[in-house]
């Protein structure tokens, strides 16, 4: 199975030039148990006014809508486990914890 990035799976998410349905698989945060979603980025079609509660990118979330329940569901960034574009399945891989600390820690 070929690999994706994280930060390029989440670009592929939410660039709303891409606008089609990928199917995604991660653990959800409440529960620790495995979810899979259908799903597509950018849907403003049954948006019922007003703002979100909370600002996503603060929460480290994805907001997309969920097909099969057909509401607006949110994906935590750092939990995808493999994403499904055009049918070609991709295994999410994280950098590093530590390489992660050395890109902050050069930034300062």
């Amino acid at each position: 199975m070929p690999e994706i990035s994280a930060r390029d799976a989440i670009s592929f998410m939410t660039d709303p030039t891409h606008n089609q349905f990928f199917s995604v698989r991660f653990i959800k945060r409440t529960t620790g148990e495995l979810r899979n979603m259908l799903c597509r980025y950018g849907v403003r079609s049954r948006l019922k006014g007003g703002q979100a509660a909370y600002n996503f990118d603060e929460k480290g979330l994805v907001c997309v809508w969920d097909t099969h329940k057909q509401d607006y569901r949110t994906i935590p960034k750092e939990a995808l486990v493999d994403i499904t574009i055009n049918g070609e399945v991709f295994t999410v891989v994280y950098p590093p914890k530590d390489s992660i600390l050395k890109e902050k820690d050069s930034a300062v």
